[in-house]
């Protein structure tokens, strides 16, 4: 049956084993999360799923993290061969201003839309699949699984497991137990994900950098490395040169204000561009704060449109053009949680036609469901422990592409500890702590890893 229904659905390539081995796992055994590793191809195995499930006469909903994975999950399904001229009525998707209904076979929606959804709607659903699974841990999405209680089936698909016990229990709980499809490694031993190489940059700072950060707390220390400038400003030079020597750049941070201020360095870096200001969308309330007689340059993060150019001549008087300009134009791109989902799927396209692109983004938006295959550098700027958004994170860079022959990660491991005189270390510092929490992950999915000291 399997067989026949993947021979029924005339897919462009051939599923791999493991796919298909998921898809009729996931029909024999309705309670369940899949384990597959980021890049395995996960979507496929849904499309599967789902248009088995329309076939059958049975309706349902996937329910995906962001408005991005809603549109790319979109793309992916007209990409496996769902005509165009039926996607609207077959495969509904439901974010900010669509219409909330579960009146199509197949509907896609974010949590967030789907928790102002009708508790009656659930009741009519025959199936319940979530994406990136290892969120239903949230009291939101545990809600929603919870009140489909008509539904065979409830499946859930990740890359990676929270560590937390109490958060695994969760999972198990709301969505049933877990079954491994295939692991990281597994991807890059058959052949269809990138090798990854880890290169741990430990960054020695000045005794006097360490006398500071001694006595902080953790919030006082990550604000510290994010205003740090020549941490900031080797990470930069960093980006640039990779870029220039292997091909495009991911470079992740936490913060608006770190990730501006890295997206400076770069400019300065680059094109030895200072006092820039960059400019999200022109309203004249932005603009009335930017001491415009001392700014080199202003860049947009798009193209400015015809409106855009009257907003400025209403602030500033004649346009001058040469001061503003926008940072696509030059292969560099910032992506943040304001930039929207369709702006986001628009950039994942331009990287596939570039081979010199630095994209500074956040981990919010970027080590979730992001789709970049042309990715050959990334730059952990900011420190993290979290197991799911590195193995997340990692995961970006792992897919297949021609003119790639590894994934070259970065981790950017702050180190303000004391040695004594028999090399014991010391006064540990948080940032150096998470690292060791990385590193564990590192060891676990047996990637290679290199060690190199800078001094700052």
């Amino acid at each position: 049956e399997v067989k026949e229904h993947i021979a029924y659905l005339n897919l462009p390539f051939t599923p791999r084993d493991y796919q298909e081995y998921a898809f009729y796992s996931a029909l024999n055994e309705p309670r369940k999360i899949m384990l597959s590793a980021t890049s395995s191809g996960k979507s496929l195995i849904i499309y599967m799923l789902m248009t088995y499930f329309e076939r059958t006469n049975r309706k349902g909903v996937l329910i995906v993290p962001n408005v991005g994975l809603v549109e790319q999950m979109r793309g992916d399904f007209l990409d496996y061969g769902m005509p165009e001229d039926e996607i609207e009525a077959r495969f509904h998707i439901i974010y900010a201003g669509k219409e909330k209904n579960f009146n199509a076979p197949m509907t896609c929606t974010t949590w967030q839309s789907a928790i102002r959804i009708n508790k009656k709607e659930f009741e009519q659903l025959d199936y319940v699949i979530v994406d990136e699974a290892h969120l239903a841990k949230g009291e939101s999405l545990t809600h929603l699984i919870n009140i489909s209680n008509n539904c065979k089936y409830k499946l859930g698909l990740t890359g990676t497991l929270p560590k937390s016990y109490v958060d695994r229990f969760t999972l198990t709980s709301t969505l049933g137990k877990t079954e491994t499809i295939i692991t990281a490694q597994g991807l890059v031993e058959a052949g269809f994900a990138t090798p990854v190489d880890i290169i741990l940059t430990y960054m020695n700072y000045s005794k006097e950098d360490k006398q500071l950060v001694k006595k902080m707390k953790f919030q006082q220390e990550t604000k510290f490395l994010e205003e740090h400038y020549d941490r900031n400003d080797y990470i930069a030079k960093l980006g640039v040169q990779l870029t220039a020597k292997y091909g495009n750049t991911l470079i992740l941070y936490n913060t608006i204000k770190h990730g501006e201020f890295l997206l400076n360095l770069i400019l300065k870096n680059k094109f030895g561009l200072n006092d820039v200001f960059v400019l999200e969308k022109v309203t004249p309330k932005r603009l009335e704060k930017i001491p415009y007689e001392d700014i080199e340059k202003i860049f947009t993060i798009t193209p400015l449109t015809p409106k855009d150019i009257k907003t400025i001549t209403k602030v500033y008087g004649a346009f001058n053009a040469d001061k503003w300009d926008n940072l696509s134009k030059y292969h560099i791109f910032l992506i943040r949680g304001t930039v929207e989902g369709v702006e986001r799927d628009k950039i994942r396209g331009i990287l596939e036609t570039l081979s010199d692109a630095i994209v500074v983004a956040s981990y919010g938006t970027s080590s979730t469901g992001t789709n970049i295959k042309r990715l050959h550098n990334m730059i952990l700027a900011s420190g993290t422990k979290s197991n799911v958004r590195l193995g997340q994170s990692i995961g970006r860079g792992m897919r297949l592409h021609a003119e790639k022959d590894k994934l070259r990660l970065i981790d950017i491991v702050d180190d303000f500890s004391t040695k004594t005189k028999t090399g014991k270390i010391w006064n540990k510092n948080y940032a150096l702590k998470h690292s060791y929490e990385r590193l564990e992950q590192y060891f676990e999915y047996q990637y290679p890893i290199k060690e190199f000291e800078i001094d700052i």
